[in-house]
């Protein structure tokens, strides 16, 4: 039987509500078919800003990058909304990880494109946070992520 990621997604989400955050590894190593951008997006939306358990959240992290990256910047744009309001900490940072990579950074800007008003607002509002964070450090990547919004 193939163990599919919304599965897995549920039984991560079950497990956190449970605080059985030592499953959490073993859960994400069942799937066996390719992530989905709603993949992506359903396994994002189960972070949340928890200094004590950030290392099994960042198994759920690197388990969601893993996706080839047009399918994991979809996932994270659609994702974003949620994520400000459960976990700006980790929204931010997961749009950082994306600006310190320029393939994947200029795959942000594609999605740019096609996503939602409320997506868009999400990325803008994430972009201020990042300035305000570390002023000056991600101008430039930050600036091309602008000069998207006004495409």
């Amino acid at each position: 039987m193939i163990v599919r990621w919304s599965e897995v997604a549920d039984e991560i989400a079950g497990a956190l509500r449970l605080q059985e955050w030592h499953r959490i590894d073993d859960l994400l190593s069942q799937p066996e078919d390719p992530l989905g951008a709603a993949d992506v997006a359903s396994l994002l939306s189960l972070i949340v800003d928890d200094d004590q358990h950030r290392s099994e959240l960042f198994s759920i992290v690197h388990a969601a990058e893993s996706a080839d990256d047009p399918i994991y910047v979809g996932g994270l744009v659609a994702a974003l909304p949620g994520l400000i309001a459960s976990a700006p900490w980790w929204a931010r940072t997961l749009v950082v990880r994306v600006l310190n990579s320029e393939p994947v950074a200029g795959e942000l800007v594609v999605a740019l494109s096609s996503a939602t008003d409320i997506q868009r607002t999400a990325l803008r509002t994430t972009a201020q946070a990042i300035e305000e964070w570390r002023p000056g450090e991600f101008t430039d990547r930050l600036t091309v992520l602008g000069d998207a919004f006004d495409s």
